[in-house]
């Protein structure tokens, strides 16, 4: 299932030396043709779109990304509280349709960039050598921009050195240099509207911040019942949180609204809302935060596309299902680098496949994944994991190797590692796989970065 021109590529004979050659070419043949993670063909690969043929006018792209929001604090994923009035009543709209398995495969800001706005698998290594390796011309806004929208990043954190280099045509956030401070999430409001009084269609970015620790509240805090029913070792510092997450669905509100009142709706426009990754408030093993483990609170976020259009996609419409109150879910694995192909989707644009550089998949034309590698931020080489369908395996130092049904056992309590000899010999499989992925996904960054 591999090209034969990976076996000659300069990438493969200039890999790291404790990294065998040959080794690695065993490696590439042991993927099918739909797992290549990669296609290098040179040093000068890059997205190149070719606009739609339909005469429609393209629509505008909004991608609001909550910062650190998990999936079980957004009330249509979970009902059984009501932090997010307003996603909820945006949930049971007919244009919805939300993604019921997303992941973040690195619970950390600065590899998400690398999946969200290039659709690329950041390297699984401690530091940021894929983030450092990655130009502007396999990225969204280069992409989007060639094909004639103008593109934009606003934030209510400190202005992030990916965003400025990423040659986005308008870029706005906190100015101090502190890369922890935090402005308030609905400042980012007045600059987003600003942003549709040009004819060109609009990709707009947005980060918020506000759910990230030290969880900022800016306005009245309430008690949450909640709260205490986790089994959280901070039930203060996770109440603080849920605080945030409320205020983060009322700025998205107050955004919508303000869009409206610009004719920015869903009958012209993609809203995507999603968030980086989850966050930990100790319910397992004294974690807390985010980027020391693949534990769901860590990994599992919420993903909801809302748009008039995703009608037209039949693929989509006969993959998904509905709930009780009329919500639609669609099934599978997704992560982030699923981002981009489905707003190149969206748009009619065309890809040169050739020259592509992710294996992320249309959610409104392709099939889920098969299974998604997990990797903590501060040692992936010892924490990581991997989940397939509804099984996933975990490692760590604590517990060593674990395995779950994340469907029926979302809190990971009940190990199946050993319940059987299949369980055993299939944790072993999946924690190998990921743990070869790891290894060549820092090999090959490497000689990207040589290459580029």
């Amino acid at each position: 299932g591999i090209n034969a021109e990976y076996m000659g590529h300069p990438v493969m004979n200039n890999l790291r030396p404790n990294i065998h050659r040959r080794l690695l070419q065993d490696f590439f043949k042991s993927f099918s043709e739909t797992e290549v993670i990669y296609n290098i063909t040179g040093a000068t690969n890059r997205w190149k779109l070719e606009k739609p043929e339909d005469t429609e006018p393209m629509p505008n792209i909004v991608l609001f990304w909550m910062e650190a929001v998990r999936r079980d604090a957004v009330t249509p994923y979970n009902p059984v509280h009501t932090l997010t009035p307003f996603l909820d009543k945006l949930s049971k709209l007919s244009s919805t349709v939300l993604v019921n398995d997303a992941y973040a495969s690195i619970p950390d800001t600065v590899k998400q960039h690398l999946a969200i706005f290039c659709g690329l698998t950041p390297d699984a290594e401690f530091g940021f050598l894929s983030f450092e390796a990655v130009p502007p011309s396999y990225c969204l806004s280069r992409a989007l921009r060639d094909i004639g929208y103008k593109t934009s990043y606003i934030m209510s954190s400190s202005l992030h050195s990916f965003a400025k280099r990423m040659e986005f045509d308008f870029v706005w956030g906190d100015e101090s240099p502190n890369p922890t401070n935090c402005l308030s999430d609905s400042e980012v409001i007045e600059p987003a509207a600003g942003l549709f009084d040009s004819k060109k269609p609009v990709f707009l970015a947005i980060k918020t911040c506000n759910s990230h620790g030290p969880y900022q509240v800016y306005g009245p805090k309430e008690e949450y019942e909640y709260a205490k029913t986790r089994s959280v070792g901070d039930v203060p510092k996770f109440n603080q949180y849920l605080n945030t997450v409320r205020i983060g669905d009322q700025v998205i509100e107050k955004l919508f609204n303000r869009l409206a009142e610009k004719g920015i709706n869903s009958s012209n426009t993609l809203f995507i809302l999603t968030a980086d990754h989850g966050e930990e408030f100790g319910e397992n093993s004294n974690m807390y935060s985010h980027g020391a483990s693949v534990y769901q609170e860590a990994v599992h976020v919420p993903m909801i596309l809302i748009s008039d259009r995703l009608k037209k996609f039949t693929e989509l419409r006969q993959n998904l299902y509905r709930d009780k109150s009329g919500r639609q879910f669609l099934p599978g694995l997704r992560t982030h680098i699923d981002l981009a192909p489905t707003i190149f989707d969206f748009i009619g644009a065309r890809i040169d496949s050739r020259s592509t550089l992710h294996k992320g998949r249309s959610m409104l034309s392709s099939k889920a994944h098969e299974c998604v590698p997990l990797y903590s931020m501060h040692a992936p080489d010892a924490v990581f994991g991997r989940i397939c369908n509804n099984i996933k395996a975990t490692n760590d130092d604590m517990h060593g190797s674990r395995l779950f049904n994340v469907t029926t056992d979302d809190s990971e309590d009940h190990d199946l590692s050993h319940s059987s000899p299949e369980h055993k010999e299939l944790t072993k499989s999946m924690l190998q796989k990921s743990d070869d992925e790891r290894k060549w996904s820092v090999a090959l960054w490497k000689n990207v970065l040589q290459h580029i």
